[in-house]
C-alpha cells in the first residue's frame, strides 16, 4: 500500500499535502460523524453475526484476526496495527489516491460505491469485507463532502479502536467467531440505526447549509454560454475557416464589434482588439471547455479545445518558435494574419500540458525562444520582456516568473536538465537584483550591468520603489507554480525564495480593521509610500507628483495569498488573507436587485477563484460562502442572452480617457474566467471538484 501511495504522490508533483488532503475540518461536524459511526458500528456488528451463522469463517482465517482484536501479542502492537498503520495506509490509498481517481471519471454515487467494493475486496474474506463496504461508503461520502482525509482517517482509527476499548479497556470477553454468535438485543440494533441515520441527516443539513450551490442553475447558465462560444465565437470570418475564436463578441446580436473597443490598455487591431484572436487571454475559455467536457461528458467542448490547440501550435508560432500573443500581439481573424506589434510573454499562463499532448515539439520551441531574450549572457541576465526583443533591459518579473514555469515544466516532461538550469538561474538572478536588507524586488528592477537603464528618468524611479502586485501577485506565485511541478522530493529551487517575497509585503502591510493596507513601499527603507489602500475593487494609483502611471487593484493581495496558502499551507498567509478580507465587502454583494457595481467579469472571477482556494484547502465553511455570495451576484448580472460579459466598467485606469466593450463577451474582459470560477464551484457542490482545472490569477 505505502509504495502505492508513494508512486501516486509522486506523479501528482505537489508533494504529500497535495497529494492527500489533510486540511482540518469544521470542528461542528465531528459530533454527527461520530454519531454515524457508533451508529454504523452496531449495524456492522449485527451484520457480522449474521454473515458469521450463515458461513462460519474457518479457524485459519479467524484466528489471526481474534488474536489481534484482543491484544494477544500485546495491547500497544495491537493498538500500533489497527489505529495508526492501517487507518493511514488504507485511508490514503481508498480515499486518497483511489476514491480520488475514480471521481475524475465517474459520477459521485459509481466512485464511491465502486471505491467500497474495492476496498472490502482488499480484506479478502467475506466477514471483514461486509463491515468495509459500509464504511467505504460512510468514509466516501465525508471525504466527498469535505474534501479531506482527516475525518476518515479518525473514523477508520476511531473504528479501530472498539475491540480495544471493548475487550482491553472494560474486560468484555471476546466471542469466538467459530461458534454461533448471540445476536444484539432489538433496541440496540435499533439505537445503532438512529444513531447512524441521525448522524447523517444532521450532517447532511450542516453540508446544504454551508453548501448551497445551485448546481443545476449555474451548470446550465455556464453550458448554454459554452454552445454560444462553439456557435458564435469560432472563427469562420475573413478568407480562411479556423478553429480559432475570437476575442469579442456583441452579447445581443451575437456578432463581432463592428468597431474598436477599449477594454483596460489594449484598444484597435492590438493583441486584446475585438478581432483578434489570442491565446494569452485565451486560457480561461479553454479550462472552461475541457472543464463542461469532464463534468457533462459531453466531447464536443473538449473537441473544440483540442482543435483550437492543434491549429494554433502547428500554423501560427513565428520562424523563432514564439507565440504571436500579449497586450500586443495577436493573430487577426478576419484579415488572416499575424497582427504586428511587439509580443510580450508574460503572467497569464496556458494550458501547457494540453499543449504538450497535442505537439511537444512547439512548446520547446517556445522555450528555447525566450532563452534568446537575454540580452547578453556574458553580462548578465538581464532581459527584454518584448518579441522581438529590442536589446533594452525590461526586467519586469512577472514575465520571468512565466519563463521560469514554462522552463521548469518543460524539464518534467524531456528530463532535461538543461531547462531546469535555466529557471533556477532566472530564479536566482531576481533574487540577487532584491534589497537584501529588505527583500523588497522592484517590479522593474536596476542591473548593475546595466547603467544605461538609469537614464531613463521614469525608469530610474521605478527602481527604487515597489508595489506588491509584481513580486508577490505575479511573481513569487508563479515560482510556488513551478515548484509544485517538481517531484515531491525535489531540492527546494523556489519555495524558499517565493516565501522570503510574499513575506517581504505581508510583514508590511499593517492592515487595519477594515483591510485598508500599504501597497507601495521604498525598496531600501521598506517603509510605506502612500496612503492605505482603502477599496479592494477599483484601481488605486500608487504614484509621487512625477508620476502617473501605476496603480493597484487592492483586491490582488488576498487573492494572491488565497493562491498561495492553497499551494504552501503556510498559515501565516491565511491569518493575511484574513485580515485583508473585509476589502472585498461581500455584503455589498447581497441585494441582487441593486444597481450593478463597477467590476469587471475578470476581477470578479478571480475573488470567487481565492475565496474557493481558501475553502478547498481549509473546508471551512464561511470560505465556500464568500465565493458563493459573488457567484450569485455574477450569474444574476454578468448572463446577457446566454453570453457571459465583462460588466460595467471599472474605475478607468491612468491613462484611459474612454472605456467600451463591456457589454460584450472578451477574453481580455475575463468572460470565460467568470463562466469557468461558477462551474468549479459546481464541481464542488457535485462532489467533482477535481475535475476543473482552475488557474484564478488570470491577467486582468
Amino acid at each position: 500500500i505505502g509504495w502505492v501511495v508513494r508512486q501516486a504522490i509522486g506523479r501528482t508533483g505537489g508533494g504529500l499535502r497535495r497529494a492527500l488532503p489533510l486540511h482540518h475540518i469544521d470542528a461542528s461536524l465531528y459530533l454527527p460523524m461520530l454519531a454515524s459511526l457508533l451508529g454504523s458500528a452496531v449495524i456492522i456488528s449485527e451484520l457480522d453475526n449474521i454473515a458469521v451463522t450463515l458461513y462460519p469463517p474457518p479457524e485459519e482465517w479467524a484466528a489471526p484476526l481474534m488474536d489481534i482484536a484482543t491484544g494477544k501479542h500485546g495491547w500497544l502492537s495491537t493498538i500500533f496495527l489497527l489505529n495508526v498503520v492501517a487507518p493511514i495506509t488504507e485511508e490514503c490509498l481508498f480515499r486518497g489516491v483511489i476514491l480520488r481517481g475514480f471521481l475524475i471519471t465517474y459520477s459521485t454515487r459509481k466512485a464511491v460505491l465502486l471505491s467500497a467494493f474495492l476496498f472490502a475486496a482488499f480484506h479478502m474474506n467475506p466477514w471483514q469485507g461486509i463491515g468495509a463496504f459500509f464504511l467505504g461508503i460512510l468514509f466516501g461520502w465525508w471525504y466527498v463532502r469535505t474534501r479531506s482525509l482527516v475525518p476518515c482517517l479518525a473514523g477508520h482509527a476511531a473504528f479501530n479502536a472498539l475491540p480495544v476499548i471493548i475487550i482491553g479497556l472494560l474486560g468484555v470477553e471476546a466471542h469466538d467467531v467459530t461458534q454461533a454468535p448471540e445476536f444484539q438485543p432489538l433496541w440496540m440494533n435499533a439505537l445503532g440505526v438512529a444513531m447512524l441515520g441521525g448522524g447523517v441527516l444532521v450532517l447532511q443539513r450542516i453540508f446544504q447549509a454551508s453548501q448551497p450551490i445551485p448546481v443545476t442553475d449555474w451548470l446550465g447558465a455556464v453550458r448554454r454560454f459554452g454552445d454560444r462560444l462553439l456557435k458564435f465565437a469560432r472563427d469562420d470570418f475573413g478568407r480562411e475557416v479556423t478553429p480559432l475564436f475570437v476575442s469579442q463578441v456583441i452579447a445581443e446580436d451575437n456578432q463581432l464589434p463592428a468597431s474598436s473597443t477599449t477594454l483596460y490598455v489594449a484598444d484597435g487591431r492590438g493583441g486584446a482588439g475585438p478581432t483578434a484572436n489570442n491565446l494569452q487571454f485565451d486560457g480561461g475559455l479553454l479550462r472552461l471547455l475541457y472543464g463542461l467536457s469532464d463534468l457533462t461528458r459531453d466531447e464536443a467542448y473538449a473537441e473544440a479545445a483540442d482543435e483550437y490547440l492543434s491549429y494554433y501550435l502547428e500554423r501560427l508560432p513565428l520562424p523563432s518558435g514564439y507565440f504571436p500573443w500579449g497586450d500586443h500581439r495577436g493573430y487577426d481573424v478576419v484579415d488572416d494574419d499575424d497582427i504586428e506589434g511587439h509580443g510580450e510573454f508574460t503572467v497569464a499562463l496556458p494550458l501547457w500540458h494540453r499543449m504538450w499532448a497535442i505537439d511537444p515539439e512547439a512548446v520547446i520551441r517556445q522555450a528555447d525562444a525566450l532563452r534568446g531574450h537575454i540580452i547578453n549572457p556574458d553580462r548578465s541576465l538581464a532581459f527584454d520582456r518584448h518579441h522581438p526583443p529590442s536589446g533594452t533591459p525590461h526586467c519586469m518579473n512577472s514575465s520571468a516568473g512565466a519563463w521560469i514555469v514554462l522552463w521548469t515544466f518543460v524539464h518534467t516532461q524531456t528530463g532535461d536538465q538543461q531547462y531546469l538550469k535555466w529557471a533556477k538561474e532566472m530564479a536566482d538572478y531576481l533574487w540577487s537584483l532584491r534589497n537584501p536588507d529588505t527583500d523588497l524586488l522592484a517590479a522593474h528592477p536596476h542591473d548593475s550591468a546595466y547603467p544605461e537603464m538609469l537614464e531613463n528618468e521614469r525608469l530610474s524611479r521605478r527602481t527604487k520603489r515597489t508595489e506588491y502586485l509584481g513580486p508577490m501577485y505575479w511573481y513569487a506565485v508563479n515560482l510556488l507554480r513551478a515548484q509544485e511541478l517538481l517531484p515531491s522530493k525535489s531540492e527546494d529551487l523556489f519555495r524558499s525564495q517565493a516565501l522570503g517575497y510574499i513575506r517581504a509585503f505581508t510583514s508590511r502591510f499593517d492592515a487595519t480593521s477594515d483591510g485598508h493596507f500599504y501597497a507601495s513601499f521604498d525598496i531600501e527603507s521598506g517603509n510605506p509610500l502612500f496612503d492605505r489602500i482603502n477599496n479592494g475593487w477599483s484601481l488605486t494609483p500608487q504614484a509621487g507628483p512625477e508620476e502617473t502611471t501605476s496603480g493597484v487593484v487592492g483586491l490582488r493581495a488576498p487573492i494572491a495569498l488565497a493562491y498561495a496558502y492553497r499551494l504552501t499551507g503556510e498559515a501565516d498567509f491565511k491569518a493575511s488573507f484574513d485580515q485583508l478580507y473585509p476589502l472585498f465587502t461581500l455584503d455589498r454583494f447581497t441585494d441582487l436587485d441593486g444597481p450593478r457595481l463597477p467590476i469587471s467579469g475578470g476581477l470578479l472571477a478571480q475573488a470567487i477563484g481565492a475565496w474557493t482556494n481558501l475553502y478547498a484547502a481549509t473546508s471551512e465553511y464561511g470560505y465556500l460562502a464568500g465565493a458563493i455570495t459573488l457567484g450569485r451576484y455574477a450569474a444574476h448580472h454578468y448572463v446577457v442572452n446566454d453570453w457571459f460579459v465583462c460588466g460595467p466598467p471599472t474605475v478607468p485606469r491612468y491613462r484611459d480617457d474612454t472605456l467600451s466593450g463591456w457589454e460584450t463577451y472578451s477574453n481580455r474582459g475575463g468572460s470565460a474566467d467568470l463562466a469557468l470560477a461558477l462551474l468549479r464551484l459546481v464541481g464542488i457542490g457535485d462532489g467533482r471538484a477535481e475535475l476543473i482545472e482552475d488557474d484564478p490569477l488570470c491577467y486582468f
